[in-house]
């Protein structure tokens, strides 16, 4: 029985290694930064920042950290 357990320490350890090396999970959002909708745009980045600064400080997701691309439309539909 505690070989069993000293297995799946192990084997968590060796995937928590692996979660450590894997590159960042990339997050992309179309905001309107510049444009007639900065009043909204700005604030969501800043928002989107802020959250990805608050998850990566806890870790990550899966132990992966979080890398946020943010596309400024200028707030054009057509984009």
């Amino acid at each position: 029985m505690y070989v069993r357990i000293l297995m799946l320490v192990a084997a968590a350890l060796l995937l928590a290694g692996n979660a450590l090396s894997q590159e960042p999970i990339r997050i992309g959002a179309f905001l309107s930064v510049t444009g007639p909708a900065a009043f909204l745009g700005d604030p969501e980045q800043k928002t989107l920042e802020l959250y990805v600064e608050k998850i990566n400080a806890e870790g990550g997701v899966l132990g992966r950290k979080l890398q946020l691309h943010a596309y400024d439309s200028a707030g054009d539909a057509e984009s």
